[in-house]
């Protein structure tokens, strides 16, 4: 289990004109002169620092630049040691293994529990999952898909306001689709919402001519996941098989 001990919204950042945007951890108390709002406790068990980003308009946007400084130490860096230097190793190798198992047992436990072409197993508004390193920001949802070649999923949703959303298809083992050179997952920039407000999306291959289909890239089976970022309340989609 993940004990997450701070979560910090960029949109809740003080920045300067170009959007730049300076922050301090430390365990200690604010260096003099620090804006309000870009210093934060550091607690002394901290050891990992996520960085999610978010991306909509997949032609225009650009990843931030981001730099980590050590500040205040007063020797130089020196070499890492052998013993140091093999428990990182192992900490990787380690770490490898694990989250293939993870990922196979998490797609296993939808098909033991019968999580197939449905999402009725996921209650509305629904908390993330801090434990397994869900954004306390973020709704998710999941389950298995399984179509046969002549068969479809009609995916339906009203879409909530909200800062981001998604839903892409993945394999069998929790990967992603090629989501490069085929359309396996659809973002709300990407997507076209109907007049009533729903965005409804064919799951299927091969193109059914429609806007919103995503693409199963010849697999028959996987997983499905959806995403409400900052919304105001999260939705649970239906699945139709057709």
């Amino acid at each position: 289990p993940i004990e997450q001990l701070l979560t910090v919204n960029a949109q809740s950042l003080p920045g300067d004109s170009a959007g730049n945007i300076d922050v301090v951890f430390s365990p200690e108390d604010p260096p003099p002169g620090r804006q309000d709002g870009t210093w934060f406790t550091l607690p002394p068990k901290a050891c990992r620092f996520f960085v999610r980003q978010f991306f909509a308009d997949w032609e225009a946007e650009e990843p931030a630049r981001l730099h980590l400084e050590r500040v205040g130490a007063t020797d130089p860096a020196s070499r890492m040691s052998p013993d140091h230097l093999v428990g990182h190793l192992y900490g990787i190798t380690r770490e490898a293994v694990d989250l293939t198992a993870f990922w196979r047992d998490f797609g296993q436990a939808h098909l033991d529990a019968g999580q197939i072409n449905s999402f009725d197993h996921i209650e509305a508004d629904r908390q993330p999952n801090l434990a397994m390193g869900a954004s306390p920001e973020q709704a998710y949802g999941q389950c298995w898909w399984h179509l046969q070649p002549s068969q479809a999923l009609i995916y339906e949703v009203e879409v909530p306001e909200c800062a981001y959303w998604g839903v892409q298809l993945g394999d069998v083992w929790y990967q992603s689709l090629d989501w490069v050179n085929r359309q396996s997952s659809l973002n709300g920039h990407q997507a076209v919402i109907d007049p009533d407000g729903v965005f409804r999306a064919v799951i299927c291959e091969p193109d059914p001519g429609v806007a919103n289909w995503l693409d199963t890239t010849g697999a028959t089976q996987g997983c499905i996941t959806y995403r409400w970022n900052q919304a105001d309340h999260a939705p649970v989609p239906t699945l139709t098989l057709v």
